[in-house]
C-alpha cells in the first residue's frame, strides 16, 4: 500500500509544476491517506506529507508552502487555487501493484458478501439485506462509496434502485462499491434464487459476455471490436461507471485504440418482460487477455 502511494506521488510531482495539496473532504484524500486525523496531505518532490496540527501528531506539517495548488475548487473555504494541470492524467492507468491489491480486496469483499447473503437472504426484505451487507462490509475494513444497490425480481430493471420493504422471491441483484487501502472495489452480481432454466441460460450468456471481454479488451484492439457487447447494453444508460480514481475507456463511446492497463467497467444486462439479469465487469486490458477484477 505504501509503495503504490509513493509511486503515484512521484508521478504527480513529475507532472505538476507546484506542490499539490489534497484536502480530506475530496475523494482523492482516501487514496493517499487512511489517517482520519489529517486535515490534508501535501505532495511535494515525490513525497507525501501529512498536514494537520502538531498537537495531534508531531509528524504533521503545519506550514503550507506559498506556491501550491489543490485538487478541487469545490470547497470555497479552502485557500487554494486549482491546479492548472489535469491531475487525472496522473491516473491514466493503475500500477501493477494496485491491480494485485484490488484483486485481493475484491476477493475479500466477495467472501464477505456471499457469507452475509447466506445468512440473510431467504425471507428478508431488500432493506434488511442492504443493512446487513453494509454492516458486514464495513466490519471487513471497507468504506462504502454509496449505499449498496439491492434489488429483487422486477425491481432490478431500475438501474439505480432504492431498497424497499419488498421481499425478493426469484432473483436478486446486489451492487456494492467500496474502498479499502485507498483503492476502489466493485461487487456486482445477480443471484437466481430458484431453479429456472431460462434464467440460468440468460446468466450463462452474461458469463459468455464476460469471457468475450477477457479475450477482446486487449492491446491493439479497438472499442469497435467490442460492438457485440451492445447486445447486453441497457439502452437507457449511456456510459459506464469508472473505477475511482483511474481514467477509463467509456463504452459506448468514440472508437479508440485499446492499450495494456486501460480500464473499463462494462455494465451487462439481459432484460426480459418479467425479470432482469445484470452484472458489472471491471476489466484491465492486457497484452493477450484482460484481467477481470
Amino acid at each position: 500500500m505504501k509503495k503504490f502511494r509513493e509511486m503515484r506521488a512521484k508521478i504527480i510531482s513529475s507532472q505538476l509544476k507546484k506542490p499539490l495539496v489534497v484536502f480530506r473532504e475530496t475523494p482523492l484524500f482516501q487514496y493517499f491517506c487512511d489517517d482520519d486525523r489529517n486535515d490534508a496531505i501535501l505532495i511535494e518532490k515525490g513525497t507525501i506529507q501529512k498536514m494537520g496540527s502538531k498537537m495531534i501528531d508531531q509528524e504533521f506539517v503545519e506550514n503550507i508552502p506559498d506556491e501550491l495548488c489543490c485538487s478541487s475548487m469545490s470547497y470555497k473555504n479552502r485557500k487554494c487555487t486549482e491546479c492548472d494541470e489535469d491531475i487525472q492524467k496522473c491516473f491514466l492507468h493503475p500500477l501493477l501493484s494496485e491491480v494485485e491489491t484490488i484483486k485481493k480486496n475484491n476477493s475479500q469483499m466477495r467472501e464477505i458478501i456471499i457469507s452475509s447473503l447466506r445468512e440473510n437472504l431467504r425471507g428478508s426484505s431488500e432493506i434488511e439485506i442492504r443493512e446487513r451487507l453494509m454492516r458486514d462490509v464495513y466490519s471487513g475494513g471497507f468504506r462504502l462509496f454509496y449505499d449498496p444497490i439491492v434489488a429483487g425480481d422486477i425491481n432490478i430493471s431500475e438501474f439505480w434502485h432504492r431498497s424497499k420493504e419488498y421481499v425478493p422471491e426469484k432473483i436478486l441483484y446486489v451492487e456494492i462499491s467500496a474502498m479499502k487501502d485507498g483503492l476502489s472495489s466493485m461487487f456486482s452480481e445477480t443471484f437466481i434464487m430458484n431453479e429456472d432454466n431460462k434464467k440460468i441460460d440468460d446468466y450463462s450468456s452474461i458469463l459468455k459476455g464476460e469471457e468475450f471481454i477477457r479475450e477482446n479488451f486487449v492491446e491493439g484492439k479497438t472499442t469497435e471490436d467490442l460492438s457485440p457487447l451492445e447486445n447486453f447494453r441497457n439502452k437507457e444508460i449511456y456510459l459506464t461507471t469508472p473505477l475511482f480514481p483511474y481514467s477509463h475507456i467509456p463504452f459506448p463511446g468514440e472508437n479508440v485504440m485499446i492499450h495494456t492497463m486501460d480500464i473499463s467497467v462494462f455494465d451487462l444486462w439481459i432484460m426480459r418482460k418479467d425479470y432482469t439479469i445484470r452484472k458489472k465487469i471491471t476489466a484491465v486490458a492486457g497484452s493477450h487477455r484482460a484481467t477481470i477484477l
